[in-house]
């Protein structure tokens, strides 16, 4: 897996880990900002964060009033209370909350 394990292996992720290329590699590598907004029609590869300038200060407040309006009304935990423990307690459900598979039997096959 190598550095960065939480970004997936790829030819791109090979190339900023060569040359540290910016801001692309701090975009991908860095610590993520608060909050983020581009402006996909001048922005397209989504390189300049807009979140804060103060022009877009009534965009970005108009969007946090939605998404918390949005969490609330799905139910989501954080929501409800802010500093809830559920996602430190929540099961594991990727491949480490599996039965390993059982070990290959030693010796020869069947037949020989």
């Amino acid at each position: 897996m190598g550095p960065y394990g939480d970004v997936d292996d790829s030819k791109t992720k090979q190339l900023l880990l060569r040359t540290k290329q910016q801001p692309y590699f701090d975009l991908c590598f860095g610590k993520r900002p608060k909050e983020e907004l581009y402006q996909l029609g001048s922005d397209l590869d989504q390189v300049t964060n807009a979140a804060e300038h103060p022009a877009f200060a009534e965009v970005l407040s108009g969007m946090r009033t939605y998404l918390d309006s949005w969490l609330t009304a799905t139910g989501e935990p954080r929501a409800k209370e802010p500093q809830t423990t559920f996602w430190d307690k929540a099961p594991y459900s990727g491949a480490k909350a599996r039965p390993a598979a059982p070990a290959k039997a030693k010796g020869k096959a069947k037949g020989k």
